[in-house]
C-alpha cells in the first residue's frame, strides 16, 4: 500500500500540534501550582493578580536566608513600582526596587537568593 506525501505531511503536522498542545498544558499547570502553600499565601496571590501590570508581572519562589520566600513582581507599567518579598507565613519581609531602587532584604542583597521556580506570570493567563 502506497501512502502519498501529502497524507504523511498532514499526519506529521497533526502529531506535532498535539505534542505542542500537551506540553503547553503541562507547563501551565506547573507554573500555576500552589499545592503546598498556606491559604493566606494563596489569597494574597489571587488578590495580587488583580492589581498587576498587563506585562511583566510574576510571582517567583526563591530560597533566601535559609527560607522559602516569594517575590510578588508587579510588572513594568511603572518606573517606581516595588516588589514585595513574602515569607511562607504570609509576612512581608521587605521590598525590592521602588523609587529608591532597594536591592536588600534584612541587610542582604537579594541577588544572593536562589530562584526555585515561577509560580505565576501574566503571560501564562493569555
Amino acid at each position: 500500500m502506497k501512502i502519498s506525501n501529502s497524507i504523511i505531511k498532514v499526519i506529521s503536522a497533526l502529531f506535532i500540534c498535539s505534542l505542542a498542545l500537551c506540553s503547553g498544558c503541562k507547563a501551565k499547570q506547573k507554573n500555576t501550582s500552589t499545592e503546598k502553600m498556606s491559604i493566606c499565601l494563596q489569597e494574597k496571590m489571587e488578590a495580587f493578580k488583580k492589581t498587576v501590570c498587563a506585562k511583566g508581572a510574576s510571582i517567583k519562589q526563591y530560597q533566601f536566608q535559609n527560607a522559602i520566600v516569594y517575590a510578588f513582581i508587579p510588572g513594568n507599567c511603572g518606573a517606581d513600582l516595588s516588589s514585595d518579598i513574602v515569607n511562607t507565613s504570609c509576612e512581608t519581609i521587605g521590598f525590592l526596587g521602588g523609587i529608591m531602587g532597594n536591592s536588600k532584604i534584612n541587610g542582604e542583597e537579594f541577588s544572593n537568593a536562589n530562584w526555585l521556580k515561577t509560580i505565576w506570570t501574566i503571560d501564562a493567563e493569555k
